[in-house]
């Protein structure tokens, strides 16, 4: 079995919880990037600081109602935003807006800042 490691003293980002981050690169609220750890180490690591460490099993936290998927942010650019203009004309709303919006690929998303955490 596998866990993650909640850093307590870390808190929260919004209500998520703060993991330990893979190859000891800090914490991450993302559990893309949260470091997966044996039993083994689990235990090396929260028997040393009880209070601060916290395990949790991967598969509880991977398959729990609490899982959600959201978006941050600070990973998106308004550029992506439609604008739809409606002009009123003759008593009824009109799209004067007449271009697609633009396509969105992985080329040409914005690369997301480095983690801060």
């Amino acid at each position: 079995m596998k866990y993650y490691i909640q850093n307590v003293n870390a808190g929260y980002l919004g209500n998520a919880l703060i993991f330990w981050a893979q190859n000891s690169n800090g914490y991450t609220a993302d559990l893309n990037k949260a470091h997966q750890f044996t039993w083994d180490e689990a235990h090396k690591i929260c028997t040393g600081d009880p209070e601060k460490n916290k395990a949790w099993p991967v598969n509880y936290i991977d398959n729990s109602n609490g899982m959600q998927r959201i978006v941050d942010v600070q990973y998106l650019s308004t550029t992506h935003i439609v604008n739809f203009k409606m002009e009123l004309t003759e008593g009824k709303y009109k799209n004067t807006q007449h271009k697609d919006p633009p396509t969105v690929s992985r080329n040409n998303i914005i690369d997301p800042p480095p983690s801060r955490l």
